[in-house]
């Protein structure tokens, strides 16, 4: 029955041990084989994981998974594969080359690229719009005209204006959403 429930509904539940169980399921093949393709062994991908759960768990309370929970997930394992790495350059250990391309600004070439990425996929979500949602919402946003702006033009209330824009920031922020789901578990 809990296997059913949503993260958000699951994280709900509480100091529950079979709530832990079932995330744990839930992602800890997709965290793992993430972290081995990059670190490039067994022991470490599997201690960082089983990190990743063990601190989230604890700190459960005070921790803020507002978007998505894998999302949270995949974004705690860069960042403990990065610590991972930094630990090992100190020690003077010989890294897989895969782990040298995560230096800084690799990292920051990475998050150039994903906002690249993202804006493609806005683009082509937004591309999918009505045509006549798709205009307005181009001029609201790319254009920068005004709701009265934008009435004037189409001969229609202001309030129409609003309540179209709203409308496909809805429809682009749900799957935008479905988006980063994917995107962190490649």
């Amino acid at each position: 029955m809990i296997n059913q429930l949503s993260d958000k509904e699951i994280l709900s539940l509480g100091n529950d041990d079979a709530a832990f169980r079932v995330l744990y399921e839930r992602y800890w093949k997709s965290l793992y084989h993430n972290a081995l393709a990059r670190l490039g062994n067994h022991e470490d991908a599997q201690d960082i994981v089983q990190d990743i759960f063990v601190s989230f768990w604890r700190n459960r309370e005070h921790i803020q998974t507002d978007g998505s929970f894998s999302f949270y997930l995949f974004g705690a394992l860069r960042f403990a594969i990065i610590k991972h790495v930094y630990r090992k350059a100190e020690k003077g250990t010989i890294l897989p080359l895969s782990v040298m391309h995560l230096e800084l600004s690799e990292v920051a070439l990475g998050k150039h690229l994903e906002l690249k990425e993202l804006q493609s996929v806005l683009e082509d979500e937004t591309s999918k719009l009505p045509a006549r949602m798709q205009e307005i919402f181009r001029l609201s946003r790319d254009e920068n005209l005004s709701l009265s702006e934008i009435a004037r033009r189409f001969d229609i209330s202001e309030q129409t204006v609003k309540n179209t824009i709203t409308t496909a920031l809805k429809r682009l922020r749900s799957r935008l959403r479905e988006y980063a789901s994917l995107f962190f578990l490649i």
